[in-house]
């Protein structure tokens, strides 16, 4: 049996209060993050129950309605904003404290579902924010068993009071989360909710043998890298996640912003710089989640979108170093132009180019390799042919910097990356598609036979009789592109294609209201494609 909170013995305060109304969101919550595959098993849909998120999260911050990146503050102490307060804390929605972000529920169930918890375990969380994932913990396995670090005295004291209003008494401490805590070492579980540039060898040396590391990469390009890592012999190896992460960069992890990069190009170097031609769409590379996944992982650009009131918007690639590139449209054609030591436009493209003839791959064919002192990424397998250096991605690296060839960094795996696995190669060739869990049961089952997304540049290259493999999880499914129809809108698509093949369990009414949550207006704005497939044969565990 699980250990039980004692609410009633903590000083609730009216806010806290956990009355009917924020029971019946939460359970709301739950069963969404149930039914969008985030949380796959009844302990932690009943955990998400149980757990009130409302205690610790008092006042929010709630953009405005201008869309201008300015925010008005919600106090929920206050009687009157209660209601509006509480749904806004259950939403699947990041709930912003300092302005800095905090945790969005879909991104810590999804970490919490990952992690795979179980009674025994010891779960080191790094990153306590406002205590509500070390919460969750405590539900799944004990406050006994959960310790709790974070740089930020205030934040920690505030977990504090609010887990001992619900009962709970993990261990808390105030640290630099890359050190880790080696006073309540080994743990089986390290569980980052705040994002680093590189996996710290401190929570390798701290996890027990075969333990497990799950941590999201700060990536100057984001890309939302969550790693799934096992320890083993001084080493942490996995791979990434198919869904993404973005949880809030670490404060002690400092590097110029775009915006600081770009103002250093003047406009004289602007007109001095040639003017080349784009064979490339810059804004569709960037905008593609797997492809911007693979080149954040391999380049340490920065990017900036700048729009004027009278001119073309460009795309702005930055580096460290004060090397920059833009691309934009200029008497309709597309154009770049590039200054300083690097040709980032360049770099990027061969990335794409890259992308492209490693077969389109999708985020979790990738994998990561932790040393004393070494990050190697894979794709497909960590003794494959395909690997390379993590690129550094922090603001000094005279003393980093790899060589082209990687060779100092890996160096002590060489022995490990010889051989290509045979299967790799005996598995039908695909494009991939990650998917909610509710679709992804449709498809398998034959009952969706249309898939519908933007019109992105990972779209072009679909064509009729292509195989196209869908997953979730440790599950996939493969099927067979029948036809591919194009439009401009996804009111135009509703009009085209057959409701009851996109969800038959949803009404097209329901279908529209839903889809700004995926796919927002200036990702519509690329296009929409509706993929009729069929299904060839499908795989209970992935490759």
């Amino acid at each position: 049996m699980p250990w039980r909170p004692r609410w009633r013995r903590g000083r609730m305060t009216e806010y806290t209060a956990d009355d009917t109304e924020a029971r019946a969101l939460r359970r709301r919550l739950a069963d969404k993050l149930r039914d969008d595959g985030a949380l796959t098993g009844p302990e932690w849909h009943r955990i998400f129950t149980a757990v009130p998120r409302h205690p610790f999260v008092p006042r929010v911050f709630l953009p405005s309605p201008a869309n201008d990146g300015r925010y008005r503050p919600l106090d929920g102490t206050r009687p009157e904003n209660r209601s509006i307060w509480l749904r806004h804390v259950y939403r699947d929605d990041i709930c912003i404290t300092q302005l800095d972000g905090d945790d969005r529920a879909w991104e810590v169930a999804s970490q919490e579902d990952e992690l795979t918890s179980g009674d025994g375990d010891r779960v080191l969380e790094v990153g306590t924010g406002t205590g509500y994932n070390a919460g969750l913990l405590c539900e799944r396995l004990g406050a006994d068993a959960v310790t709790s670090i974070d740089i930020d005295p205030v934040l920690v004291d505030r977990a504090r009071t609010a887990l001992g209003v619900l009962g709970y008494t993990p261990t808390l401490a105030t640290v630099d989360g890359a050190l880790g805590f080696a006073d309540a070492a080994p743990y089986t579980r390290v569980m980052a909710t705040a994002s680093f540039p590189s996996i710290p060898h401190a929570w390798i040396e701290q996890t027990s043998k075969n333990g497990l590391v799950l941590a999201n990469l700060t990536r100057p390009l984001g890309g939302g890298a969550l790693a799934r890592l096992t320890v083993r012999n001084g080493t942490g190896e996995g791979r990434f996640s198919a869904r993404s992460a973005g949880f809030m960069p670490t404060r002690s992890h400092h590097s110029p912003t775009a915006l600081h990069l770009y103002r250093q190009v003047s406009e004289d170097q602007e007109n001095a710089a040639t003017v080349e031609r784009a064979d490339v769409d810059l804004n569709a590379v960037l905008d593609t989640p797997d492809i911007r996944f693979f080149v954040a992982l391999r380049s340490d650009v920065e990017e900036l979108g700048v729009r004027y009131p009278d001119h073309p918007a460009e795309r702005w690639l930055l580096a460290p170093d004060g090397s920059w590139a833009f691309a934009t449209t200029e008497a309709g054609r597309p154009t770049v132009r590039q200054g300083g030591g690097r040709r980032l436009f360049d770099e990027v493209a061969a990335l794409y180019t890259e992308w492209i003839e490693l077969g389109e791959p999708a985020r979790d064919t990738f994998g990561l390799t932790v040393s004393p002192d070494s990050h190697v990424i894979w794709q497909g397998s960590p003794v494959g042919d395909r690997w390379w250096p993590l690129a550094d991605s922090s603001a000094d690296r005279s003393s980093t910097r790899r060589t082209p060839s990687g060779a100092s960094t890996v160096k002590e795996l060489g022995r490990l990356m010889t051989n290509r696995p045979a299967d790799l190669d005996q598995r039908p060739r695909a494009h991939g598609m990650g998917i909610y869990k509710r679709y992804f049961d449709l498809i398998a089952s034959g009952e969706k036979t249309t898939e519908v997304r933007v019109d992105d540049i990972s779209r072009k290259r679909l064509k009729e009789g292509d195989l196209l493999r869908f997953k979730c999880r440790s599950e996939e499914v493969l099927t067979r592109i029948t036809r591919i129809a194009r439009y401009d809108t996804f009111d135009e698509m509703f009009e085209h294609e057959p409701v009851s093949s996109v969800d038959p369990n949803a009404s097209k009414a329901d279908q529209l209201r839903n889809i700004p949550e995926i796919y927002p207006p200036e990702r519509e704005a690329l296009g929409v494609v509706a993929i009729g497939i069929e299904l060839v044969e499908a795989h209970a565990e992935g490759p």
